[in-house]
């Protein structure tokens, strides 16, 4: 689970987000088949980038389907950042991804 990671806004610094392709063969070798990736953000920007690395990932399976988030509120933690980011007008954006293979 990755809920609320630096969104790096700027242009210049999004090279230091988190979820990038090498994170995701991270995920991808040390998560279990059947085993769950959830990721939650407010930043719009940075959801669409994730959806996008998960998306060309191999041996992930989106459960909202393709290029889309999950519905509703998943079952998690409330943090600062989700709080502050809801006080501030911001969607949270829930994504969750299945390792289904090699």
């Amino acid at each position: 689970s990755l809920f609320f990671p630096d969104p790096w806004p700027k242009k210049r610094h999004q090279k230091r987000r988190l979820v990038q392709v090498p994170f995701v063969e991270k995920v991808h070798r040390v998560l279990a088949v059947g085993g769950y990736f959830h990721a939650a953000t407010d930043n719009g920007g940075y959801a669409h980038q994730i959806s996008e690395i998960m998306e060309d990932a191999a041996g992930f399976r989106n459960l909202a389907g393709i290029a889309e988030f999950y519905p509703g509120s998943l079952e998690r933690p409330m943090t600062k950042y989700e709080k502050r980011g809801l006080t501030k007008g911001h969607e949270v954006c829930d994504l969750l991804y299945e390792r289904i293979g090699p």
